[in-house]
Formats: C-alpha cells, sequence, structure tokens
C-alpha cells in the first residue's frame, strides 16, 4: 500500500532524513528513488520554508502530539518550487521516544494559483458593483432592476418619491411586496378601495415585460412606468414624472385655436431670420435648430439633417415637435406657451439628456442644450444637439459588466465552500481522534499530563476550524448575511483564552506580554466566538509583526461617555498611513523594505474590523515605522452589561 499508494509517502528519522520513500514522491519531485533517499525533508524543502519545517517538528515532537499539517514549498530536482500540503504522523516506540516521521505530501499547487485567480476576481466584482451603482445613481430618472426571482438588486438612490419612502424599498425585497406596500400606502388614486384587485393587475404588467402604463397619486403627481426584460430573466423598471406633460396637453388644446395663424406668421418671419444665423451655425460639429416662440423650426444646420433623417426643406417651418417621440412630442406646445407666460423654464441655459425621434421613426438618445436669443426685437431659441447613442450603449455595457461580475460572484463563493470541505476534513478526524482519547474509547491514558496535552489539542483543532471559516466569513459579510449569537461575553476570560492559543507562538518568537492580565473586569453583548476570533487575530499579528525582545500590551479601558475601549499595543515593525490603509484592503499585504517574509493571507486585519463592527464596534489602527502598532477596538455604552 505504501509503494502504491496515490499521494507521495516517506518515512524519515526524526532529524529529517529519509528512510523510505515511495514511486508517487518520487514523481512528484523529479528525483530516482537512490537520489531521494540520499535527501533530507530540509534539503527538497524551499529555503525559505525551512524554518517553518524545523518548527513544526519542534511542536510535534515536544508537545506530545501524534500529527500535524502544514502547508510548505518543496523544490524539484529541476529547481522547479511546488506547494505541498504535508500531513505528518509521528511515531512513538514503547517508552514513548519520538522513533520516526511518516509523511504524506499531496501537490498543492494548482490550489495555490486558485487562491490567486479569487483575489483578482473579487477585486473585479467590487470594481464593477461600486461603477454600476455610481452609473445607477446618476441617472435623472427612478430606476428599479429586479433579479428572475423578482427580488430588488439596486434602485436609483438619489430619486426617492414619497411613494418610495412608504414602499421601503431594500435590496431582496420581492417586487410582490413593494407593490402591496404600494396599493395599501393610501398614495395611488385608482388602488384607494380596490387594494387586492390592483395588486393583482399591477403584478401582472409587472410580469408581462415591454410594456408602460401610468398612475395618478393623490397628491395630484402622474407616474408613467416603463418594464423591460434583461437577458438573465430580471426586469428594469423605469419610473418618470409626466405631470407636467399632462397639464401641457391640456394646455395645448386651448392653442390649437390659433395655432394656424401663428404658424403662417412665423412661416414668414422664419424666411427673415434664416439669414441671420445661417453663417454662425452652417459648420457646427453638433446639430444646430432655430425655433420661435412656438416652436417652429426657423433654421437647422447639415448636422441636424445627417442625425434625424430629415431634408432640411422637410423642417423648416414645421413644428419642433416632429423630432420628439410622444408624449413629450404632444406635450412641448404647452411648455413653450407656460414659459412665455411665466419666464419660469427648466431646460433653457441647462443642458439635458433627452429622446429625438429620427424620419425613419426610430428614437434615440441626445445630449440637448437651450439658449435664447432676441435679435432686432425678435426672440429665437437655439439648441445645439448631440447624439448620445454611444454613450447609452457604454451604460448597457456596464449592466452586461454587473451580470459578468455576478457570475463571477458565485463562482468564488462554490470555490469557498469546496476548499472549507477539503480543509475540515483532517481537521475533524484530529477533533474526533482527541476526544476518543480523552473519553478513554481505545482504554485509559497513562497520566493526567496526557489528558491536559490532548485538551489542548483539542482546543487548538477546534480554534483552527473556527478560522478556516474566515474566508466564508468575508463573503458573508459583504453580503450582509452575518449570523450572530449575542450573549453576555466576559472580556477578560475571552482575552485570556485567546492568550493561551497564541502564548506558544509568542515564546518561539521571543516575544513577552505585558499589563495582560491587568484592566478591569469587562461583559459585552457580543458574539463570544467572534470575539475570540477578533482577539486571536489581534494577538497573533502583534506577535508576528514583533521581533524578538519585543513586548505586546493588552489593556482594557472605560471612559467616561460609558464606552469601553480594548488596546493591543506591540513594539513591533510599525507601518506607515499607507500601509495601514492597505492593510485594511482585502488580501492586502504590505510591502516592506527589509524583504522579510511574513506569512499570511491578507484576510485576517480586514475581517477582523468587519467582525467588530458587525457587532456594533469600531476598530482604529494607530502605527509609526520602527516603533510599533496600536490597534483599538471601541464599544459604545449601549453593548456593556457590566463593568467594574
Amino acid at each position: 500500500m505504501f509503494e502504491e499508494a496515490g499521494i507521495g509517502m516517506g518515512i524519515s528519522t526524526i532529524d529529517g532524513q529519509f528512510l523510505l520513500v515511495n514511486r508517487a514522491l518520487c514523481q512528484m519531485l523529479d528525483y530516482s528513488e537512490k537520489e531521494l533517499l540520499a535527501q533530507s525533508v530540509y534539503d527538497i524543502t524551499w529555503k525559505e520554508d525551512r524554518s517553518l519545517t524545523r518548527d513544526a517538528r519542534e511542536r510535534i515532537v515536544n508537545d506530545g502530539r501524534k500529527m500535524d499539517t502544514i502547508e510548505k514549498r518543496f523544490v524539484r530536482r529541476d529547481g522547479v518550487v511546488i506547494w505541498g500540503l504535508l500531513n505528518r504522523t509521528l511515531v512513538r516506540d514503547e517508552q514513548g521516544n519520538p522513533h520516526y516521521f511518516v509523511s504524506q505530501i499531496q501537490d498543492i499547487s494548482e490550489k495555490k494559483a486558485h487562491e490567486e485567480e479569487l483575489r483578482q476576481s473579487q477585486e473585479q466584482l467590487e470594481l464593477a458593483q461600486t461603477r454600476l451603482q455610481d452609473a445607477i445613481n446618476s441617472l435623472p430618472i427612478g430606476f428599479n432592476y429586479y433579479d428572475a426571482d423578482e427580488r430588488l438588486v439596486s434602485f436609483n438612490q438619489n430619486v426617492i418619491t414619497r411613494l418610495d419612502q412608504a414602499m421601503e424599498l431594500a435590496p431582496g425585497k420581492r417586487a410582490e411586496e413593494i407593490i402591496r406596500d404600494a396599493a395599501y400606502s393610501g398614495i395611488v388614486l385608482e388602488a384607494i378601495g380596490r387594494e387586492d384587485e390592483w395588486i393583482e393587475q399591477r403584478l401582472k404588467r409587472f410580469r408581462e415585460k415591454g410594456n408602460a402604463f401610468e398612475y395618478e397619486t393623490t397628491d395630484g403627481r402622474s407616474i408613467l412606468i416603463r418594464n423591460a426584460a434583461t437577458s438573465e430573466g430580471g426586469t428594469v423598471a423605469i419610473r418618470i414624472d409626466i405631470s407636467e406633460q399632462k397639464q401641457a396637453e391640456r394646455e395645448i388644446r386651448l392653442l390649437n385655436e390659433s395655432l394656424e395663424q401663428k404658424v403662417s406668421e412665423a412661416t414668414t418671419e422664419l424666411q427673415a431670420s434664416e439669414k441671420r444665423y445661417r453663417l454662425v451655425l452652417e459648420n457646427l460639429a453638433d446639430a444646430a435648430i432655430v425655433i420661435d416662440t412656438i416652436g417652429m423650426i426657423q433654421y437647422v444646420n447639415p448636422e441636424a439633417e445627417n442625425i434625424f433623417g430629415y431634408s432640411t426643406d422637410e423642417m423648416i417651418g414645421n413644428n419642433i415637435n416632429m423630432l420628439m417621440p410622444e408624449p413629450v412630442s404632444s406635450a412641448h406646445d404647452g411648455y413653450l406657451a407656460r414659459y412665455l407666460n411665466t419666464g419660469k423654464s427648466k431646460i433653457i441655459g441647462v443642458g439635458r439628456a433627452v429622446d429625438g425621434k429620427r424620419k425613419n421613426g426610430t428614437t434615440f438618445p441626445l445630449d440637448l442644450n437651450i439658449s435664447e436669443t432676441t435679435i432686432d426685437g425678435v426672440t429665437s431659441y437655439f439648441g445645439t444637439i448631440r447624439d448620445m447613442t454611444d454613450r447609452v450603449k457604454a451604460e448597457r455595457e456596464i449592466v452586461e459588466a454587473r451580470l459578468d461580475a455576478e457570475t463571477s460572484n458565485r463562482v468564488k463563493t462554490e470555490f469557498l465552500a469546496n476548499m472549507s470541505h477539503e480543509l475540515r476534513t483532517p481537521l475533524n478526524a484530529i477533533l474526533g481522534f482527541s476526544e476518543a482519547l480523552s473519553g478513554n474509547i481505545f482504554g485509559p491514558l497513562g497520566n493526567e499530563k496526557q489528558h491536559e496535552y490532548l485538551d489542548n489539542i483539542h482546543k487548538s483543532g477546534q480554534h483552527l476550524l473556527d478560522l478556516i471559516n474566515d474566508v466564508l466569513d468575508v463573503s458573508v459579510i459583504e453580503a450582509g448575511k452575518l449570523e450572530l449569537n449575542v450573549t453576555e461575553v466576559d472580556i477578560g476570560d475571552t482575552i485570556t483564552a485567546s492568550l493561551l492559543l497564541v502564548k506558544s507562538r509568542a515564546e518561539q518568537g521571543g516575544v513577552e506580554f505585558i499589563n495582560a492580565d491587568d484592566g478591569l473586569r469587562l461583559v459585552l453583548r457580543a458574539d463570544e466566538r467572534r470575539m475570540r476570533q477578533v482577539f486571536v487575530n489581534l494577538l497573533s499579528n502583534a506577535v508576528k509583526f514583533t521581533e524578538p525582545g519585543g513586548t505586546v500590551d493588552v489593556s482594557v479601558q472605560c471612559k467616561k461617555d460609558g464606552s469601553a475601549v480594548i488596546e493591543i499595543k506591540d513594539s513591533g515593525v510599525g507601518m506607515t498611513n499607507k500601509d495601514i490603509r492597505r492593510a485594511m484592503d482585502l488580501f492586502g499585504q504590505v510591502q516592506r523594505d527589509d524583504k522579510k517574509n511574513y506569512e499570511g493571507t491578507g484576510l485576517g486585519l480586514p475581517l477582523t474590523k468587519r467582525l467588530v463592527e458587525a457587532q456594533g464596534g469600531n476598530l482604529l489602527v494607530e502605527s509609526e515605522p520602527e516603533i510599533g502598532t496600536t490597534v483599538i477596538v471601541e464599544f459604545p455604552r449601549d453593548k456593556i452589561v457590566a463593568q467594574n
């Protein structure tokens, strides 16, 4: 079985000299059996991981442990460095003395490459999500996007009406719930007294993609709703306030009686005024159109012909609304009349995005700028028009990019779930065997020291299993789905337990804990496991970045305002402000000039900050290069149960 095993296996002395190797290990490292037996474990270990290997050996030999698992780098005979997962079991003689190691080595280089791809995908996802929301918020109209399950994904947070507030828009809320809230808000006129019927009709319209409908509100507003389907089965709902257009339509009916006479007079004036503008406008890169006070076109330049598809003769003397789609086309005369009566306009002197209509009936987005001019006592309106089709296309590409990012996020979640399963398997074996031995299932243990060691093995293994969830925790927190088991937590006990977990590493690194037992008794409403995870992460970081002979000071203080502060201060290498910002980013690791390798994934500090904030606290970092770092964890008064 040893020789035919599918993974690399080897038996070595306590000092690391190989005694026996199998065929899989020889193939993995590109050595013959004879060549590999002449090597030691340290000869085939990448130089930067040799100290890690020695430390692991010392722990398993001196701590009475039976086995351990580490990830490290190996060097093949051709010099190529590969990543391996080393599972090592210590065999002891009848007197309990270390005899030899049995090792299993699995090539995990491909896994490491996947982890790097995952990090890059996460960065791209966050950037795409930010850009998408910025684009949505920049729209001048109401915009809701629902997924294929009819749940609200995003909406324009800068366009919120009284009805939107009543509907309590929030990501994840189902369309049916939103429609029901609208029906019973007392704001939609046609829903009052027939709420259930209106909900059924409105939901049917929502699911009939590509339609448009209107409703009136109790405050006199008219709202136009347009629904469109996405390629993924979702729905985009656009809300436009058309109250002014409705008013304009009523005013247009009053103006129609005198319209023909005004058109005749305007046409005569148009011929005289055309000469005044032609030389200035003929060579503009944008389309230019001049109309009179009742909307009749007096002049168009060649670019207007190119954009709208009409010839100059087809446009001159006709109403400007021929270039507008409905309902703006019908309402435009009313806008002009109201401006002449009140002098108030929402468009003159202000750039505005509107839709235009070409001769072939197609509509397109355009940017419109209008100014008012008076020459020889004659008032005209001068508009420059730019085709915005390419810009709208770019916005559509943003939506597609968001969909791609969501797909990437799903792949990431599946990958993390699979990896967490693979990591949990050996840990569960460690925990199971330690529990079995502690329970004397295989017979009584020799002495109480063995019970103590087994207890430490079980506690450490359980904590490591908790930490494996760090990567999944980041995804859960970012998605807003973190579930907390809030109890009354004694912070002193939690810090003491956390210190025990990192004590061995501190002793090996020559780092001393001071004032660790000082401070006040403090009880918080929090999740005990998450708080232990916070302190273990912070203490581990403090020890890792503190040179031998340095110190780590842990203290608890209560402020005058009733809040509580826990400080973890080290005398380590410290960071600049730029380094701090980098360290607080997911997967961010500080690049140091001394080229010293500090192990880590770049998840500990940003995950710790999110865990503190999820429990109502705040985490701050103060640091100075060559002086040290202080991490401050603060909880407000309402989180404190007891203090003395």
